[in-house]
């Protein structure tokens, strides 16, 4: 499936640099817009999103559709969740506006995440839904582990003005199934991420 239409959810620190990396590496062959709030929406809305790459003084800079209303955005072939495993299952609901059939959402988290024993066929665990990383099963039902690519981001970066991020490192995105197969989508996210130079 092509992703031409891609939403960063939660574009603080890293989510910011990645929007950034996606619409300066795919240039007009996507569509980027990002959820934000706060000061570091208001600036992106008046001057884009600056990225500082670890060493540089120069930023990037990219112009992109930026709203804290995720209804405000059409659906969307990719998404892909800078927030933190507490934040989600409060942005379940707009993250779910954001779906079409098809859609795949990248959801980048350090830790055991909230669709770990989807399509676990080892486990006597299988399908268990972990109430305590998804409180009243909410990711699951509005979002659905089978639409999920796990990725944990070995990357740091910081917001060190509203609008502006900085990478620390040169870092790199382990994406996966969560049935640990390979998958069409996979590839092709993996390839997306690498074109933009999220290796």
């Amino acid at each position: 499936m092509p992703f031409r239409t891609i939403c960063i959810y939660g574009a603080g620190a890293l989510g910011g640099a990645m929007a950034v990396k996606l619409a300066a590496g795919l240039g007009t062959g996507a569509t980027i817009s990002v959820v934000a709030r706060g000061a570091h929406l208001d600036a992106m809305r008046k001057n884009g999103l600056d990225l500082f790459e670890a060493g540089s003084e120069t930023p990037i800079n990219a112009r992109i559709t930026a709203t804290d209303d995720p209804s405000a955005l059409p659906p969307q072939d990719l998404i892909v969740t800078g927030l933190k495993g507490h934040q989600l299952g409060p942005a379940a609901e707009g993250i779910a506006n954001l779906l079409k059939d098809r859609t795949r959402v990248v959801m980048i988290l350090n830790g055991i995440p909230w669709w770990y024993f989807h399509r676990d066929r080892q486990s006597p665990h299988a399908e268990l839904q972990l109430e305590d990383l998804d409180p009243g099963g909410r990711l699951w039902r509005l979002i659905g582990p089978q639409r999920v690519i796990g990725c944990v981001a070995y990357q740091g970066a910081e917001v060190i003005n509203p609008g502006q991020v900085k990478l620390s490192n040169d870092g790199r995105f382990i994406l996966g199934e969560p049935c640990g197969e390979p998958s069409a989508d996979l590839d092709a996210i993996a390839a997306l991420f690498s074109r933009a130079g999220l290796s």
